[in-house]
């Protein structure tokens, strides 16, 4: 999921002219007539980046955009129409749904809420692939204490899993890093200090 993630930093970080002009050389291949499949094409360019090679797919996080109108307090989605359609393209290319929207069509909830309380939004969500959503047992926004952010708990029913004989093991190679152990250490004390001011 590595290439994933490089891709939606490069959606995000990227230079809006220059998208813009990649997307208009696109369009201009197409014919007027056919402009919006020229406009899918453009979207599916990041797609297209993306290679899957496993039978499930679990895709989750902090994604700082909407797709519905439910999802925000105000009902209101501030993100533009580009990168919405853009981040639908993946979703469609890896074939998963959000979790909590398959088992709560319409309910409002919210992960994410500002210190004024005027904002919220459902921003943190798990994808799952869709032929085992049937799976979910469970979805669940939870408070978390010093944190503008709600965890989420998605419970799936998987049956009986047969264990080899093999163990799994912590892969220490970044813990044994001096310059890793710090930035992460001086991340942790920082992030304490701001979300300390919240309060």
């Amino acid at each position: 999921m590595e290439d994933l993630t490089e891709i939606l930093g490069t959606i995000s970080d990227s230079d809006p002219e220059n998208i813009d002009k990649e997307e208009q050389q696109i369009k201009n291949k197409g014919s007027d007539a056919n402009s919006g499949a020229s406009v899918t094409q453009g979207n599916d360019k990041y797609a297209e980046l993306i290679s899957v090679k496993t039978d499930v797919v679990v895709f989750g996080g902090d994604f700082n955009l909407i797709t519905s109108e439910r999802d925000s307090k105000t009902g209101k989605i501030k993100t533009g129409r580009r990168i919405i359609d853009i981040f639908n393209s993946i979703i469609s290319k890896l074939n998963i749904k959000d979790t909590y929207r398959y088992r709560n069509k319409n309910t409002r909830v919210y992960s994410w809420t500002n210190s004024d309380n005027s904002s919220a939004t459902r921003i943190d969500r798990i994808y799952l692939s869709k032929h085992i959503c049937n799976k979910i047992k469970e979805t669940l926004y939870i408070p978390f204490a010093r944190s503008d952010h709600k965890g989420y708990k998605l419970r799936i029913l998987i049956g009986y899993i047969k264990w080899g004989t093999g163990f799994w093991k912590l892969n220490e190679f970044l813990l044994q890093q001096k310059k890793y152990t710090e930035l992460i250490r001086n991340f942790w004390k920082s992030w304490g200090k701001e979300k300390l001011k919240m309060f």
